[in-house]
């Protein structure tokens, strides 16, 4: 984050129309500064090196022998600090499980048909940047754990606030969503930490643990 307070972003993407416009977008966001444009894999790495942006926003899809997977795997390896939100057009698990490979906060999922909703895109690049794991809320959607995995032993409003925490959602938007109040979803939160005996480890927070946790839980990891 620049002295202004705000997130410095890279865009990685080989379709300049949809790379340009996407600028255009997240710059009318007063906390968002886009910081550099890259056209593939290689470039990306390049400039993450020159510019350390906080955020990169990284289409899955590349041309060279960098796919934007490999690109984000790289990059993480010399700037752990660096968030990265992948941008695709699958939503098959195989693809969300070839991004995690151990690094548990700082990275994201979304489709790009999802970035149309240009407010949402923002708010993942903030979850993003605050350590948080964020995933298309179209790939979450609908997931039930297995009979056997400790989800079962949340009610359906608690698994729903969980759902709604492993898309990225923050407490007041899960509340109006689910029309209660922000202290009924902390208090919610709460409750699904202590029934999954999550908390705070090696500087993972809470937050993401049960994210990551329900993800594990439904298949998707």
């Amino acid at each position: 984050m620049d002295k202004a307070g705000k997130i410095r972003v890279l865009l990685v993407d080989d379709e300049g129309l949809f790379r340009d416009a996407l600028k255009m977008a997240l710059s009318s966001y007063p906390f968002i500064e886009v910081v550099g444009i890259a056209g593939s894999g290689v470039e990306s790495i390049e400039l993450a090196r020159k510019l350390s942006p906080d955020i990169i926003l990284m289409d899955i899809e590349m041309p060279g022998e960098l796919n934007g997977i490999e690109a984000a795997r790289k990059i993480q390896e010399e700037k752990p600090e660096t968030g990265i939100i992948i941008l695709s057009m699958h939503r098959e698990k195989q693809y969300v499980q070839s991004l995690f490979s151990g690094k548990v906060h700082k990275w994201s999922y979304l489709l790009k048909q999802s970035v149309n909703d240009t407010g949402a895109l923002a708010r993942a690049i903030e979850n993003c940047h605050a350590g948080l794991v964020v995933l298309d809320s179209s790939i979450v959607t609908g997931l039930m754990p297995d009979k056997d995995s400790p989800l079962t032993k949340l009610t359906r409003r608690q698994l729903e606030v969980l759902q709604y925490m492993a898309v990225g959602d923050n407490n007041g938007t899960i509340g109006g969503k689910l029309s209660i109040s922000e202290k009924s979803v902390e208090n919610y939160i709460n409750v699904i930490y202590q029934q999954l005996g999550l908390e705070s480890q090696n500087g993972i927070q809470p937050r993401v643990k049960a994210a990551l946790f329900f993800l594990k839980e439904t298949g998707v990891l």
